[in-house]
């Protein structure tokens, strides 16, 4: 009877026994500053201050976007401490704020407008009701319209709805070029709780908002372009380069990257038919270029990692060992569930776990700090595949393991974290690597478009703007090689092979150039994709214009 007592209290002390003190230190909690109650740094703290210094409502380009966009969607008390950090008054809700032309009323319109448009092409034999429901969703039709004016030149009598929509949008979109012109983004996280894992919790307002208020001002630079209005148009496009500068920002969130990069496609995008209109000064060409080179690179993600992300991973960490409370709220996951059986238990080394992001972190930001592009992917790899791979091993030894030893318990609880993390070193070089090969792109069709405005036309290789136009030729990130070029009638082709390395004639990823020729109607362009596809380049790039009917939807569109 006493060897079964004593069997049981080592099995409960080996189960449940107290964790280790926190160690506070650059290979634990990594921050030694800003702590908190329990004796561990408070994360929140430290990025709140880091990010608000020397930020002012003067100098802040968010409170001009929350002016156009309106308030952020927040509980009364969240609202009232996000403003208070923003340092603006709070803003109603109800007030005459940006939407997007494809949203709400305007859609509606726009739908109702897609569906006359369409009737008035039926004669008198057609049956109405059979043709409409032949015709599919004009909301669907509306919003590929829309999408497709944001990087294709429209103008009021081809898209009358659209014109009224910009009518009673441009005093929003006034406030959002200026906003461009601001030096700092700060867009307050407010956590709804106080203490550890408030970086989970804390919410990031308006970034999704300004990526909605770079599409309505792309959609307006399309606008300019459509009618001639080239200097306007510039001071658009322009702004979008700058607002993606803005959110670029260290420090920053992996989030606020992808919608840097995704601002700055859009840019790239007006950018190329703004220079490719025949009718477009050179001088404009020029200063784009000009413009384009003078602004600030963008930043290595490996910023992001080395602090933001670290950061959260570490108080996500610390909250769910404190509180296993926290991690099924946080990841909603059941107590009877793996993860829910390592936060419910006590004993796991709280400094094992930390020390093991902490070099897993480490690894990412080498990696993501590599130069060479070919070894960054390997070692992503490399590293996505050890953490993937290991627990697979022996899996029935590990959890008779964590039964009594806290160690593994530690193990598997780390791993569980390491799974949210180690994924976005493979996206986030992918990202970047797509947006390289977009500013080189664009590069390329400035110089073409000087050399086209002194020659008369578009030479037969790009050979020919090296060195007066350009020091020497960009090569394609995803292939190694110089970009694909082409000339076409009064255009050209240009386009890199894009992320699968492989060259598919011209296909673009959007949908809407296929065999490097744009589609006609908008309506009826391929389904976007990154995979198998090119990043493309088509110039002329056509004027949109609204087809309905019978009709070949994808007969190339002629040159101009």
């Amino acid at each position: 009877m006493l060897l079964l007592v004593v069997l049981v209290g080592v099995f409960a002390w080996l189960r449940w026994r107290p964790s280790p003190p926190l160690v506070v230190a650059r290979d634990t909690t990594y921050l030694t500053t800003h702590l908190l109650d329990d004796g561990g740094p408070d994360y929140y703290a430290y990025l709140r201050e880091r990010n608000r210094e020397g930020v002012t409502p003067e100098n802040n380009a968010a409170v001009l976007i929350v002016q156009a966009v309106g308030p952020p969607e927040l509980a009364p008390e969240d609202r009232e401490a996000w403003f208070a950090e923003l340092g603006s008054d709070p803003l109603p809700e109800g007030g005459d704020y940006l939407v997007e032309p494809n949203d709400g009323e305007y859609l509606q319109s726009g739908a109702y407008w897609c569906t006359d448009q369409f009737l008035a092409t039926l004669d008198e034999n057609d049956d109405e009701a059979v043709a409409l429901d032949a015709a599919g969703n004009f909301e669907r039709r509306y919003e590929a319209i829309v999408q497709a004016a944001m990087k294709q030149p429209w103008t009021p009598a081809e898209v009358p709805p659209l014109a009224e929509w910009l009518e009673r949008s441009q005093p929003q979109l006034d406030l959002v070029v200026a906003a461009s012109q601001r030096a700092r983004f700060y867009d307050p996280m407010v956590p709804r709780s106080s203490g550890r894992g408030q970086m989970l919790e804390a919410l990031l307002a308006i970034n999704d908002r300004l990526l909605l208020a770079a599409r309505c001002l792309a959609v307006r630079a399309m606008g300019h372009v459509g009618e001639g209005r080239f200097p306007e148009a510039q001071r658009d496009i322009l702004a979008l380069h700058r607002l993606a500068r803005l959110l670029d920002q260290p420090p920053n969130t992996l989030i606020d990257l992808v919608i840097s990069r995704s601002l700055a496609k859009l840019a790239c995008d007006a950018h190329m038919a703004l220079v490719s209109r025949p009718d477009c000064p050179p001088q404009i060409a020029l200063e784009s270029l000009q413009a384009l080179e003078s602004l600030k690179p963008v930043s290595a993600f490996a910023h992001a990692l080395d602090e933001y992300e670290r950061f959260l991973m570490l108080d996500t960490a610390l909250a769910a060992v404190r509180d296993p409370e926290f991690l099924e709220a946080m990841f909603n996951v059941s107590p009877r569930s793996l993860a829910g059986q390592f936060a419910g238990l006590s004993s796991i080394d709280a400094n094992y776990v930390l020390r093991d992001l902490n070099a897993i972190c480490d690894q990412m930001v080498q990696i993501a700090r590599t130069e060479d592009r070919d070894t960054k992917i390997r070692l992503a790899a490399q590293l996505e595949d050890a953490v993937f791979e290991a627990p697979r091993k022996d899996i029935s030894t590990r959890v008779r393991r964590s039964l009594v030893s806290q160690q593994s318990r530690s193990e598997g609880f780390s791993y569980l974290l390491k799974l949210m993390m180690v994924p976005a070193v493979n996206g986030m070089i992918d990202v970047d690597a797509r947006m390289e090969v977009e500013f080189r792109r664009l590069k390329v069709a400035f110089a073409l478009a000087l050399y086209r405005a002194d020659e008369g036309e578009y030479p037969e290789t790009l050979d020919a703007l090296v060195p007066e136009l350009l020091n020497e030729l960009p090569v394609d990130l995803f292939s190694g090689e110089g970009l694909k070029y082409e000339r076409r009638g009064d255009g050209y082709l240009l386009y890199s092979v894009g992320r699968d390395g492989i060259d598919h004639g011209g296909h673009d990823e959007s949908g809407q150039v296929v065999a490097g020729e744009w589609v006609a109607d908008p309506l009826d362009a391929d389904e976007p994709s990154i995979d198998e596809r090119d990043l493309v380049i088509r110039v002329p790039v056509p004027p949109l214009v609204v087809r309905h009917g019978e009709g070949d939807a994808k007969k190339p569109v002629a040159d101009e």
